[in-house]
């Protein structure tokens, strides 16, 4: 029977490269990953942002029309091209959002155009009051 140490002292080493090589694979892979976890948070950051904004200046186009079918908002404009801005009394998702009201052709059935812009964002709305019903023509949302 062979002792321990000669045991050790036949070893050549040949476990040592396996080794290394693993620990640098495991090295480029939590680094890699590390990386792609911080662009992520970013990207998550930008987006949440972006929602927010749009979020803010919908309430405000939604104000607007609630304004104008159950407020006094249709009437501060008698005519054609007359318009209202005004900004909102509270902020949403801490923006106040800013919004411009102009009154378009029509006498039984008016059109209205609603820009309410909150931070970079902006909604532009064709809306059609007849009667106390509204219809909701186009609903574009620009970023600026």
């Amino acid at each position: 029977m062979r002792e321990p140490l000669s045991k050790l002292r036949e070893e050549k080493g040949q476990v040592l490269p396996i080794a290394l090589a693993a620990l640098a694979l495991g090295s480029v892979l939590v680094g890699s990953f590390l990386h792609t976890t911080s662009v992520h948070k970013i990207a998550s950051r930008n987006y949440s942002g972006s929602i927010m904004t749009q979020y803010s200046s919908g309430a405000g186009a939604e104000d607007a029309i609630w304004r104008l079918t159950n407020g006094t908002l249709a009437d501060q404009m008698a005519g054609e091209g007359d318009y209202v801005t005004y900004s909102l009394s509270e902020e949403i998702n801490g923006l106040v959002p800013e919004i411009t009201v102009t009154r378009g052709a029509g006498n039984v059935s008016i059109e209205y155009d609603i820009d309410s812009i909150a931070g970079s964002q902006s909604i532009n709305t064709d809306i059609i009051v007849e009667g106390g019903n509204v219809t909701i023509d186009t609903w574009k949302i620009q970023k600026e």
